[in-house]
């Protein structure tokens, strides 16, 4: 037989119910309500999918006197992810040639295909791509010469630039089958554990807001 269910993760007591996790014990409930209170689901989000999200963070929120609740928030987050785009579909998708998708990858390729998310509007990755344009600029300016012993001005990327990365990277496609790739972990394999819930509800409500953005 395996080891027992640790006292942490245990069913609390009543009379503990007000004590934070003992893994949460560095920072403030008020600290952490704050943190799950700027993740925001745009109104023009279906109010089915809105209840799924606020569901996944109140149970984020509550992870803080039970450390396990991580990995179930952010499995309804998921589930958040799933049904925008089964509303979105129903919304629009009678305009369509191809039979009715059948999974949650149907459902993806359906929503990069119509530019439902995008690279362009993917704020999360600009960092990244902004910076991969600066070194590639930073390289060309050494290769051709026009660096020298004196210090010069890190190039500014364009604004067509970053958006160019973007589209080279794929980070919508990326973003999106990388959500259903966890989830399917999740419902399959374990959800292991890690104080993660914000990082990936922020990342699903990112994705959630674009696929009712009016383009």
């Amino acid at each position: 037989m395996g080891d027992g269910i640790g006292d942490e993760d245990a069913l609390k007591s009543v009379d503990c119910l007000h004590l934070p996790d003992p893994r949460n014990k560095h920072f403030s409930i008020e600290y952490w309500h704050g943190c799950i209170a700027e993740i925001k689901i745009s109104d023009r989000v279906p109010v089915s999918v809105r209840q799924i999200f606020e569901n996944a963070k109140n149970i984020a929120l509550y992870s803080y006197y039970s450390y396990r609740l991580h990995q179930a928030a952010e499995i309804i987050g998921y589930m958040a992810l799933e049904s925008s785009l089964k509303e979105k579909y129903e919304l629009v998708g009678t305009r369509f040639q191809h039979r009715r998708p059948k999974s949650f990858k149907d459902y993806i390729k359906i929503a990069l295909a119509e530019g439902w998310v995008s690279d362009e509007r993917m704020v999360s990755f600009r960092a990244v791509a902004e910076s991969a344009v600066r070194e590639r600029l930073t390289r060309d300016m050494i290769h051709s010469g026009l660096v020298g012993k004196e210090p010069v001005p890190s190039p500014t990327p364009s604004e067509e630039e970053i958006l160019a990365e973007l589209r080279a990277m794929r980070v919508a496609e990326k973003a999106l089958h990388g959500k259903r790739r966890i989830r399917n972990m999740y419902l399959h394999e374990g959800t292991g554990l890690s104080d993660t819930s914000v990082e990936v509800l922020t990342d699903l409500a990112e994705l959630i807001n674009q696929i009712f953005e009016e383009n």
